[in-house]
């Protein structure tokens, strides 16, 4: 398949030394200086010369179709030139004169295979077919193709969720993407869904329990695909309890003109817990089902795993973005269509510890708000001083750079009534921040749960010890707190995503 023409044209080495040893002697090509008594007309003859060149030229071989031979080969066909005594195919990576192979041909076979073809993912390649004869060789106009992807040796579900599962498979040559399909039909006629995938696994999710699944995938260069993996098989778990997950809208009478919207937090455990790459994308998952429109990550970033964080939850994903200016460990992502973001940065709280935030204004209200992600230093007893000390200099932050806008601050401050000291709550009440679940004017969701636990499915502990938080200044009225969970019988449904379970609050402001 012909996917383009370079306009670029080799000219005739050989013809040109011709043309200079003429223009010297004033001789045609082939004629004796001892025969000839006639005078010679120098440039007529150089004008014949050349025309005769540029005829020869114009005889070039001519490339009729390129066409994929394998992951690493091209089938190149042409029609020769009259005086093609030999032909050579040759190809070069991008549009450089460089050749990466090259084979002899009989100009009358018409056709010749081009092997080892090696190029990176998405790199053109141009090939062209030399022609003519020692003395004047020629060459065809250059095509630029593309590779086509090779086939995929082996693809595999790494997991069975209650509602999906994880497939990955291996990378292939000159693969950019891969498309994914997944149906309950075993020959695909029906019930099909495909996402298109830069990488080696996706995770399917939002799926009916107990059900059997099929899953197929094959890699893509542009326009060019390779073949569909042969099918392999998934059967969804038991129907799991999610007591908050899809939530409904809050049915929190507002005003005209109010400002609502749903806030989310959740310790991710990207770093410290194994498995992050498995984990995150189900976590975002859940988010976008919780139909959550701003939500704060703690423990999600680090030099190895914030590249990971950035693309699963953020960069458009589910219609999310990274709010700008936050640390490499906590971050706030918002839905980019429904917020503009303005002001945003981190606040240095000592001890390794940040603090993220982010100013946003609704697009429908024009009404803005800022949102804070907070880690507090972790542990359980003899660390209220330092967590009370992060606390203060998080507030006098929050105090500056709010200017007075309702504010949100949302993580995971390891502290709460439970702890025999408690002072940063102290400082929050002081400052007028108050904790959403308990200015829900709904029933808590979960409320009796605690919101941190042991990587035990049967750790359903029922404290309702509550170290995660999601803390509001006066302006909010809290019309629904809710806990994320996800419980298969009398214990947390496998895989679990964190230590640690989401939580969400829905909020309005109302007109000013």
């Amino acid at each position: 398949m012909i996917s383009g023409v370079n306009a670029w044209h080799r000219r005739a080495r050989r013809a040109v030394v011709i043309i200079g040893a003429l223009m010297a002697t004033g001789l045609p090509a082939g004629a004796s200086a001892t025969t000839s008594t006639a005078p010679v007309d120098a440039g007529a003859r150089l004008g014949a010369v050349s025309a005769a060149v540029v005829a020869r030229e114009v005889a070039a071989p001519q490339i009729l179709d390129v066409v994929p031979a394998g992951p690493d080969g091209l089938t190149v066909t042409w029609q020769a030139g009259p005086m093609d005594s030999s032909v050579r195919v040759v190809a070069a990576v991008g549009e450089g004169p460089q050749p990466i192979a090259s084979t002899d041909a009989d100009p009358e076979a018409g056709s010749a295979t081009l092997k080892g073809v090696h190029v990176a993912p998405g790199e053109p390649v141009t090939v062209w077919v030399e022609g003519g004869s020692d003395e004047w060789p020629v060459t065809s106009t250059p095509v630029v193709t593309q590779m086509a992807p090779a086939d995929i040796e082996t693809v595999a579900i790494a997991t069975v969720y209650t509602d999906g599962a994880t497939i990955t498979w291996n990378p292939t040559e000159h693969a950019t993407a891969y498309d994914v399909q997944v149906s309950t039909d075993p020959t695909f006629t029906a019930g099909v869904t495909t996402q298109q995938v830069v990488g080696q696994q996706l995770v399917v999710g939002n799926l009916p329990a107990a059900t059997r699944y099929y899953a197929r995938v094959r890699p893509t260069n542009g326009t060019l695909t390779g073949t569909f993996t042969p099918a392999v098989v998934f059967v969804t778990g038991a129907a799991i309890r999610a007591l908050a997950a899809p939530a409904a809208a809050s049915t929190t009478p507002t005003a005209p003109g109010s400002t609502s919207l749903r806030v989310g937090s959740w310790n991710v455990c990207s770093q410290a817990c194994s498995g992050y790459g498995l984990r995150a994308p189900l976590a975002a998952m859940r988010l976008a089902a919780a139909d959550v429109d701003v939500f704060a990550l703690q423990e999600a970033g680090g030099k190895k795993v914030a590249p990971v964080t950035d693309a699963v939850f953020g960069q458009g994903a589910n219609g999310y973005v990274r709010a700008t200016g936050g640390d490499k460990r906590g971050f706030v992502f918002y839905k980019a269509a429904q917020y503009v973001q303005g002001g945003g940065g981190h606040v240095d709280l000592g001890d390794d510890r940040h603090m993220s935030w982010a100013e946003l204004t609704d697009r429908r209200t024009g009404r803005a708000f800022v949102v804070a992600s907070i880690h507090l230093e972790s542990g359980k007893g003899g660390v209220d001083a330092t967590r009370a000390a992060e606390m203060r200099i998080a507030l006098n932050a929050l105090a500056k750079l709010s200017r007075g806008l309702p504010t949100v601050l949302a993580g995971d401050f390891n502290t709460g009534p439970h702890r025999d000291k408690d002072t940063p709550s102290t400082l929050m009440a002081s400052a007028g921040l108050v904790d959403t679940r308990t200015r829900s004017l709904t029933p808590p969701v979960g409320a009796e749960y605690n919101t941190a636990h042991s990587w035990k499915p049967s750790d359903l502990s029922k404290h309702g010890d509550h170290i995660d938080r999601i803390m509001v200044t006066g302006q909010f009225t809290v019309g629904r707190w809710a806990q994320l969970l996800y419980l298969d019988g009398d214990q947390y449904a496998t895989p679990m995503v964190s230590d640690h379970n989401a939580i969400t609050a829905d909020l309005v402001l109302r007109p000013r």
